[in-house]
């Protein structure tokens, strides 16, 4: 993982979750750094197995657009998380008496 960007792919092998509502074959994510904050993109392929599309197409795209979101926050919560506790940690070794 580099500071500027990167990108990793996930290629769906078994699905046993969302098999009864569609057929999820693979999620792309990439970063880019832009000034202090991170770009993130994050795709998700699948095929609607549900039909009348003109109802359940739009009704999938919002449920994988909250899912990618969800994921999206899930994974910049630990990110943050972790930043603060290697600041912390930075901070105490830079001041050896705690202070």
């Amino acid at each position: 993982v580099s500071d500027d960007g990167g990108r990793v792919m996930f290629d769906v092998v078994e699905d046993t979750t969302l098999v009864r509502w569609m057929e999820l074959r693979s999620a792309e994510v990439e970063w880019d750094g832009v000034g202090d904050e991170t770009r993130v993109t994050w795709r998700l392929d699948y095929r609607r197995t549900f039909d009348p599309s003109w109802y359940f197409g739009p009704v999938q795209r919002y449920a994988t657009d909250r899912a990618a979101e969800y994921l999206l926050d899930t994974f910049a919560a630990s990110a943050r998380a972790e930043a603060s506790v290697r600041a912390e940690a930075s901070a105490r070794t830079e001041s050896p008496t705690g202070e």
